[in-house]
Formats: C-alpha cells, sequence, structure tokens
C-alpha cells in the first residue's frame, strides 16, 4: 500500500499543521472519495508513519484531526518521509505506564523529563509518533530543534550613565545568561568574582569557561565592569549596562554555538530550581531557531512562560532574519521574521538598533538585520523594543581582552541589563511589572528628523533606562504582547490575556494605546506600512518561501554588522 502526505501549513496561530490522508485501494469499510481513491479511514495494516496506528472512519474524522493536531507541522512532514529513522522529540504531557509502555513496544527510549516543565524528551521511530499522539496524557509533540547563538556607546544611547550616577548598577540582582559559557574575565571577577552560579550541561565541568566567547560577549554587555580597560589606561569607557549585578553562567550551547531545545530547556528548569539560591531575577537567552509552529505548543515557549511564571524576566532576540535579501544591508526589510522563543508574548523580544559609533541617537536607526514582526504564526506583535546591537564592544574569552560583535544577540542583554536595573531599585517588581515599564517609556522618536520606524521594526520603541528607572506603573497579571489582525484594510490589535488574570492589562487605557506605548500619528497611517501592497500581500509575508525558509537563523557568514 503506498501512502502520501499532504502539509498544510497554518497562516494564523492555532490551526492544525498538517492533514495526513492515506491514499491506495480499497478497504473493506472505509468509504472511497469522489476525488479518487483518497480513503475515509488510515489503515491498520499499513506501513509508514500511519501504519497500524488508526481506525478511521468516517465520523471519526474530527478525531484524527484532533491527534494530528498534537504534532508540529515539521516533525509530522520529516517522520512521514522518514518512517524508519528515530525522531528525537520534546513531548508535553504525563509519563503515564501507557506511555511508558507504547515508547518500548515501538522500540523507543525516554531520555528525560523535565518535571517543572512537564516535558518527557523522547526517542521514537517515525512510523510510530502518530501512536504516540493517540495517548491521552500526550498534550504535544515537537522536535528537539537545534538552536543557534545570534559598549561605550550602547551604554550612552540607552541612558545607562545616568542610572550609575544615581547610585543604581544592579546590585542584589543575578542574571543567569544562558549560552556558551562565561569565561573569567576581568572585568567580571576583579575586584569581586560576581559570576556567582554556574553549570554546565554540554560539557559538565565545574568551573566556568566559554569555548565559544559567544556568552562572555552577551556577559561583559550585561554586567562588565570596565577594570581591565582602566587599568590598561583605555580612554573609552567599556562597561556594561547593571556593572554591580552577579551573573549565572548556564552553558547550554558548544563550541559551534549551537544545541538542541532539550538542552535549553534544561538550562531554563535549573534556573527555575535555583532562582532563589542565586537570585536570579532575568534570564538572558542570545540565541534562537526560526519558528515552526505556534508558541502555545512549542516546547521552548512553554518553558519561558514558566520561567516567567516563577518570577524570572526572560529577554531574547528578535532574531537576525530582517533582510530581504540577508547579504544586502540595502535590501527592503523582511517581516514576519521573528525567532523563537521571541515569538512568544511573555518573552521580553529585543530588536537591535545601530548608534552609528555616537552618543546621540538622533543619527540612530533600526539595524537592517533585526528580525521584524508581527510573529509568524500567531501573529504576536513583536519585537517589544530595541536597544543597541550593531557593532557592540564587549569582552572576549581569549586573551582577557576586548572584541567587537554585531546582532539582536547584542542588543537582547542590553534590556537584561536594564531588567537588572528596576529591580536593583525594587525587588518587588514581577516580571511584567519590569516588561511593562521597559516598553511603556521606551522612546517612541528619536531621529533628528523626527520620522520613526514603524511598530514591527522597532517594538514599543527604544530601549530609555532613565524613564523606566522613574516609571511606577505596576502590572495586574502577566504582560502579554498583543496580537494583530488584518480586517478590511485595517490592523486590529488585540490584547492578550494572561495565565491566572482576569482581565486583559494592555487595554487602551492602560499601556497599548497610542498615547502610551506605541506613539501617535507614526504608525497607523494607511499609506505608510499598513497597506496590502506593502504588509499584507501574498508575495510579501504569506508565501512559503518567506515563511517556511530553511536558511540558517543567524545567516550565512556575514557578521551583520550595517
Amino acid at each position: 500500500m503506498k501512502s502520501t502526505v499532504w502539509t498544510q501549513r497554518a497562516r494564523w496561530g492555532g490551526m492544525l499543521a498538517g492533514i495526513v490522508l492515506l491514499a491506495g485501494s480499497a478497504v473493506p469499510g472505509a468509504a472511497q472519495t469522489s476525488s479518487g481513491g483518497l480513503l475515509g479511514g488510515l489503515t491498520q495494516s499499513g506501513g509508514g508513519l500511519l501504519g497500524g496506528t488508526l481506525g478511521l472512519v468516517g465520523g471519526l474524522v474530527k478525531d484524527v484531526l484532533s491527534i494530528l493536531g498534537k504534532v508540529a507541522p515539521d516533525l509530522l512532514t520529516t517522520a512521514s518521509q522518514h518512517p524508519n529513522e528515530t525522531q528525537h522529540l520534546l513531548v508535553a504531557g504525563t509519563p503515564t505506564s501507557e506511555l511508558q509502555q507504547m515508547v518500548r513496544n515501538a522500540g523507543g527510549t525516554i531520555d528525560g523529563q523535565f518535571s517543572t516543565l512537564g516535558t518527557m524528551v523522547i526517542r521514537l521511530p517515525g512510523r510510530s509518533v502518530l501512536d504516540l499522539a493517540k495517548l491521552n496524557s500526550v498534550n504535544s509533540i515537537s522536535p528537539d530543534r537545534t538552536i543557534g547563538a545570534r559598549l561605550d556607546y550602547s551604554t550612552t544611547a540607552v541612558g545607562e550613565p545616568i542610572a550609575l550616577s544615581k547610585g543604581v548598577g544592579g546590585a542584589g540582582v543575578a542574571v543567569a545568561v544562558l549560552d556558551t559559557g562565561i569565561a573569567p574575565h576581568p572585568d567580571l571577577t576583579r575586584p569581586l568574582n560576581r559570576i556567582t552560579g554556574w553549570v554546565d550541561l554540554v560539557n559538565f565541568r565545574s568551573a566556568p569557561y566559554d569555548d565559544n566567547g559567544h556568552g562572555t560577549h552577551v556577559a561583559g554587555i550585561i554586567a562588565g565592569n570596565g577594570q581591565l580597560a582602566r587599568s590598561q589606561g583605555m580612554t573609552r569607557v567599556l562597561h556594561g549596562v547593571a556593572p554591580d549585578a552577579r551573573l549565572v553562567g548556564v552553558k547550554i550551547l558548544d563550541s559551534a554555538g549551537h544545541g538542541k531545545a532539550s538542552t535549553v530547556m534544561a538550562g531554563i528548569e535549573w534556573c527555575i530550581l535555583h532562582r532563589q539560591q542565586f537570585g536570579i531575577r532575568v534570564l538572558n537567552m542570545s540565541l534562537g531557531t526560526v519558528s515552526l509552529e505556534s508558541y502555545r505548543t512549542d516546547p521552548l515557549c512553554r518553558a519561558c512562560e514558566i520561567a516567567t511564571r516563577n518570577g524570572i524576566l526572560v529577554v531574547a532576540p528578535s532574531g537576525n532574519r530582517g533582510r530581504s535579501v540577508p547579504t544586502d544591508p540595502n535590501s527592503p526589510p523582511a517581516y514576519r521574521t521573528i525567532d523563537c522563543p521571541g515569538n512568544d508574548p511573555y518573552v521580553l523580544t529585543v530588536g537591535a538598533s545601530k548608534t552609528v559609533f555616537t552618543f546621540d541617537t538622533g543619527d540612530d536607526d533600526v539595524a537592517s538585520y533585526s528580525g521584524r514582526g508581527p510573529t509568524s504564526i500567531d501573529n504576536v506583535v513583536k519585537p517589544d523594543m530595541i536597544a543597541p546591537g550593531n557593532r557592540v564592544t564587549s569582552l572576549a574569552a581569549v586573551g582577557s581582552g576586548y572584541v567587537e560583535m554585531s546582532g539582536t544577540s547584542m542588543a537582547a542583554p542590553v534590556v537584561a541589563g536594564a531588567a537588572a536595573l528596576l529591580f536593583s531599585r525594587d525587588l518587588s517588581l514581577t516580571p511584567s511589572d519590569v516588561k511593562a515599564r521597559l516598553m511603556k517609556t521606551a522612546r517612541k522618536r528619536w531621529r533628528y528628523d523626527g520620522t520613526t520606524a514603524d511598530v514591527f521594526s522597532r517594538g514599543a520603541g527604544y530601549l530609555s533606562i532613565p524613564a523606566a528607572l522613574a516609571n511606577t506603573s505596576r502590572v495586574k497579571g502577566y504582560a502579554c504582547s498583543p496580537y494583530v489582525t488584518h480586517e478590511n484594510g485595517f490592523l486590529h490589535f488585540h490584547p492578550q490575556q494572561g495565565v491566572g488574570s482576569d482581565q486583559a492589562i494592555w487595554g487602551d487605557q492602560a499601556i497599548w494605546g497610542d498615547q502610551a506605548l506605541w506613539g501617535d500619528q507614526a504608525i497607523w497611517g494607511d499609506q505608510a506600512l499598513w497597506s496590502d501592497q506593502a504588509l499584507w500581500s501574498d508575495q510579501a509575508l504569506w508565501s512559503d518561501q518567506a515563511l517556511w525558509s530553511d536558511q540558517a537563523i543567524w545567516g550565512d557568514q556575514a557578521l551583520w554588522s550595517d
């Protein structure tokens, strides 16, 4: 019997990512459709992905669609194409005896369980994926996707020196850096060692190190104190945003800057379990992968939400796929290019600006590579804000010097450091309080000519630390980013209710209104960004080439500088 798989990718969140039908000869009791050979049921005698799994007849189509809906679209395709290959899975659900028996019978293994995150790590042949999805104890199944890693001008641009002049430097707060590691650079260890926590989930070494350099650069942007630069008589002020903050190094990426979602999730769970021991209030993840399923089922997104509900603000980059031609900084912007987990509404997602090597922001702009919203599946309004990320000087892992890097990976820790300053000022703040304050006070217009970027490029605006520190707003519930729909030529923004919140917190009278968060007159004109020909045309955003590109997350060999 020959099987064929059709995959229908959902363009709006929450819809089925794939529909699988079996084609071939008739099966007794199964009605054929008039289209020729498409069975109304899935046989119990066939091979491949669907063989021996389901007995579907007529009115049970809805049940089968529900089962298929548990499986991520990219996994559905891969498993059907390679039914005999072992698939590495992240399964949300409960490890019941029925599930354990099913995995054993299929020749698979349960390799681990994140109790805090409600997720199991399972290896299973592709042909048995739908058998697993049939179980009531399984909520969703995703592949264990590969994740990739993505100052003086920067800190001045966001007003950090003003915070330091007022004695706010991040003392009493720890920022967890989930990355390639943290090298013991003098700017982090002298006069006091501020790398106060460490775990290596890759090579399992006991002492901090960084065999790539990305994580050390990120750590320096957050909390470097400029000790080495001062000792060498350098004229540049090279310190991070929160030079008094503590750091917790969580190595989840290898020497090439790569890792698996399961390892990242292990790092998140470790931070949740050790948050009180180390005083972790902020979790910086300068990493990401292309978003291939709704944040509602993506296991990495769910882990970030659980961290938020446990009092940790998660900060992530928007990604570096914002150019329509990746190698051409002058090419038109590419929208709907927000990476995971930055696509999650709980996460504080940061795009990159370029400072043009001046202290004033009047000549700054959104970096051409910075990932742009809305998110590709759920249409969440992202990024949440922007911060300097282009050609940022920070710590080098080798030689105890300084090095320049670019990308939204460098912008995210600027905001993570700013969040540490807010928590340091008031430890009673929640992650939602800090996210709301940073967004509400972000500058909507900063250029000399009075122009501003669109909301899907700059989010709520350009980070302003002094304004955020001066703000006293508090939030009830969770500060979830809104989603957007396009109806009759107009964009409609919809607040999202946070888990445990009785009412949406981002209404027009609170923070998401034109006058408060998004600025005025700059964004909403039909003739600007929102025309059908600009943002919503099939050729611009909705084509398979735009949404489902297999290109690497962080581009080719370009360093992403403009």
